[in-house]
């Protein structure tokens, strides 16, 4: 009978923190490394007064809007070279140049 009791009050504590350690690795997101060595996704600032959002990562792609307003948070969600994927509050998505995020 002592046995028992020994075993349970031994065996109870350590399935407790197991079930808590898997739980929380579930619940833990799993944060993606950019090439740049920051995290995706991240928040970042505009640099500039006037920042030109394009439609891909590159000089040669269209320019989709333009902010204009320094200081606005966006989301960055992928990288590209020097090029940053974007989302702004109204989960618009486009491209900005590295340069003009802080």
């Amino acid at each position: 009978m002592r046995l028992s009791r020994l075993c349970l009050h031994l065996l109870a504590p350590a399935i407790l923190i197991a079930v808590a350690g898997l739980a929380a690795a579930q619940q833990a997101p799993e944060r993606k490394i950019g090439p740049s060595g920051q995290p995706l996704p991240r928040f970042v600032s505009l640099k500039a007064d006037e920042v030109s959002v394009r439609k891909g990562p590159g000089w040669d792609h269209g320019i989709a809007w333009v902010f204009r307003r320094a200081g606005l948070p966006v989301e960055v969600i992928a990288e590209f070279d020097v090029w940053r994927q974007v989302r702004d509050s109204e989960s618009a998505t486009g491209w900005v140049h590295g340069r003009l995020l802080s």
